[in-house]
């Protein structure tokens, strides 16, 4: 059983970091269309935010381990990769739908294909949505997370 004093100075060091991480968090977000991208397309600014967001987690489970100690803190931990786990399914099946149909000599020019119902050639297979051009030169974006509940039909393709 932790002392008042104990409990007391670990709700003040968790609302005291939580303030000036907060306050580091909103200054990023407001400097966000200022910052350079990156090579990957991503701002400066979103690897900040994910290190104060890293941060802010951190400094909640090292107050509640200084509060109710190691069985709570491995209760919590527990509980966020169950839920990251669930919550990831959805993003998982529309990453391996994408990599299923992004196979060698599938996404050549001049492969025809019916995906959902739509003809065209393949143009792009990215990771969460895969692009076609129809006959008439729309481009139709597909869901990857779509395309494991259809067929895909191959019509014409000299590597198969």
């Amino acid at each position: 059983m932790q002392s008042a004093e104990n409990i007391l100075l670990g709700v003040l060091i968790l609302i005291s970091g939580i303030v000036v991480l907060w306050t580091l968090l909103r200054y990023v977000f407001n400097r966000n269309d200022q910052m350079p991208k990156t090579g990957c397309g991503f701002r400066l600014t979103h690897v900040v935010q994910l290190i104060l967001s890293l941060l802010t987690f951190l400094l909640v489970l090292g107050s509640v381990h200084y509060i109710f100690g190691d069985e709570a803190v491995h209760s919590l931990i527990t509980g966020f990769m169950i839920g990251g786990g669930l919550a990831l399914q959805p993003l998982m099946k529309t990453v391996v739908n994408g990599f299923t149909v992004d196979q060698p000599g599938l996404t050549q020019s001049g492969v025809s294909v019916n995906l959902h119902g739509i003809d065209g050639t393949i143009k792009r297979v990215g990771m969460l949505h895969t692009w076609v051009k129809t006959a008439e030169g729309d481009l139709a974006m597909i869901p990857n997370d779509l395309l494991g509940t259809a067929p895909l039909v191959i019509k014409q393709s000299n590597k198969f």
